[in-house]
């Protein structure tokens, strides 16, 4: 075959050729701009996500220091005279008011974004804070209950609550960027009398 003959036979492939480029360039430029919506899409997930995170540690580490203080308390109080029998004096329900998760449940339908270890250790100390608040009552000295509530009822899921969310606090501190670390007081009173508590109990 001349080059001449070459030459018309490629004409006649020209619009066929013509079309299979085009195609080609349509799908690649389709497929660019759907990596770089996904890379957009996944940015503003991850900064969504920061954010709810960033706002669940300011609540968490605000009513930590108020369940500790509150664990702390009632393990001090129970060492020193609820060993005797009875429960805590009327005037603590007074003295401690517990703050409510107020943003865990205005982000509830966001927090799926969050990580998994994440998620999870904020998932059990709301669970562990909601059972302390509850049971915080009961453990009140009331001559009309016929049940009685040591203050286990309290002590554990304050202490659980605090240990458990502890993995998650320094995980959003380092993707935060914060600098500090959250502290507060240790639980060594209300893990003392919890002990007590028990061995009592056996």
């Amino acid at each position: 075959m001349t080059l001449c003959e070459l030459y018309e036979e490629l004409k006649g492939w020209q619009s066929m050729i013509g079309s299979i480029l085009g195609f080609a360039a349509l799908t690649w430029g389709a497929l660019y701009n759907y990596k770089l919506n996904r890379r957009r899409d996944d940015e503003t997930r991850a900064k969504e996500a920061l954010s709810v995170a960033l706002g669940l540690y300011s609540e968490i580490t605000l009513i930590s220091k108020e369940l500790v203080h509150l664990a702390n308390s009632v393990g001090r109080w129970y060492l020193r005279t609820g060993i005797s029998g009875g429960g805590l004096p009327a005037h603590f329900t007074e003295s401690f008011v517990l703050p409510e998760a107020t943003l865990f449940k205005a982000l509830a339908s966001k927090v799926g974004l969050l990580s998994p270890d994440i998620l999870m250790p904020v998932a059990r100390f709301y669970g562990y804070y909601g059972e302390a608040v509850t049971h915080f009552p009961h453990i009140v000295e009331d001559q009309d209950r016929k049940v009685g509530y040591g203050v286990e009822w309290v002590l554990d899921p304050a202490i659980s609550a605090i240990d458990a969310v502890q993995p998650a606090l320094r995980e959003i501190e380092r993707i935060g960027g914060i600098s500090e670390p959250a502290t507060m007081a240790d639980l060594k009173t209300a893990r003392e009398a919890l002990a007590l508590e028990r061995d009592m109990r056996d």
